[in-house]
């Protein structure tokens, strides 16, 4: 009996052991990121006025993301110059918080140019290189199961080691302003949009250092249009799918993400529209050891908001 007893306590040791391994830790490292991302945004038009429809995109075939994240916090910035007469431009600043299961997060982006996407199309009633979309982003998203990892895909200090998934409701406020020129006068568009997601994350470890981790997000809200003239009220629906493959371990992570992003807007009005982004990204990210100051500041916020 008391070897039965022996053997199930051992068992039950090592099984919560294992758990316990599922996901390391890696927080006393500073992780600093670069990406290269290839993006394309792509906003189709359809014009009852004259029964047409074409569509224009933003023309960055490359774009530059750095960031550094340490425990709770995270901060990226991303550029695109441009690089001809027919290249957008674009600008983007993040802000994330993990704070226990709440994940967090603040961006601002702005994007200039949209450009027929046939090049050969030469009519200028089809290119718009000053139309400037400037958007604001706030989200709140909370992890529903503690097995699964959303540091290792998105902040990289943690280190999933078991396959397991979850699911990750989510609501975002964004505000985005849209201005242009036409026949010299400036026309500006607020928009305000609120958005649930039920979206669902799960990580495939082939081994404990390589992983593949699918993700399906259905979108559904409400956007609060106004300009000089108009307030209008629509209904949003989108759906995103999200890939991501890399590799982990201690000091090292790298992988590959692709996305898609489909966003539908009703209008009720002569032009509707239909908002897809395709991004792919290439990441390397090395952890180091967190220098002093830094250290003692991060630790200091924590112990002030009892993080």
């Amino acid at each position: 009996m008391k070897t039965y007893s022996a053997c199930f306590i051992m068992s039950l040791l090592f099984f919560t052991k294992a758990n316990a391994q599922d996901i390391v830790k890696l927080n006393d490292y500073l992780i600093t990121k670069v990406s290269i991302n290839r993006q394309t945004e792509i906003l189709s038009v359809n014009e009852d006025i004259n029964n047409e429809r074409y569509t224009i995109e933003a023309t960055n075939d490359l774009r530059t993301k750095l960031s550094a994240n340490y425990k709770f916090l995270g901060l990226g910035f991303g550029f695109s110059p441009p690089q001809s007469d027919r290249k957008s431009k674009f600008l983007e600043a993040k802000l994330n918080l993990f704070l226990s299961k709440w994940v967090l997060g603040a961006d601002f982006s702005r994007i200039k140019g949209f450009y027929a996407q046939n090049i050969d199309f030469q009519n200028p009633d089809r290119d718009f290189p000053d139309l400037k979309s400037t958007s604001y982003r706030f989200s709140a998203g909370y992890l529903l199961n503690d097995r699964f990892s959303y540091k290792h895909l998105f902040q990289l200090n943690e280190w999933q080691r078991e396959s397991s998934g979850s699911f990750i409701p989510s609501f975002t406020y964004r505000y985005n302003r849209i201005s242009d020129f036409i026949d010299g006068d400036k026309v500006v568009q607020h928009n305000s949009d609120f958005t649930l997601s039920p979206a669902y994350y799960y990580t495939w470890c082939v081994d404990q250092n390589w992983f593949v981790t699918p993700a399906i997000s259905p979108k559904f809200g409400m956007r609060f249009s106004k300009d000089d003239t108009n307030k209008e009220t629509y209904f949003t629906r989108g759906f995103n799918f999200r890939l991501q493959f890399g590799f982990t371990n201690e000091r090292v992570a790298a992988g590959a993400t692709f996305t898609f992003e489909s966003n539908n807007i009703n209008y009720r009005s002569t032009r509707s529209t239909i908002n897809d982004r395709n991004h792919a990204q290439l990441y390397f990210a090395y952890r180091f050891n967190a220098p002093k100051f830094l250290q003692r500041t991060v630790e200091s916020i924590e112990r002030e908001f009892g993080l």
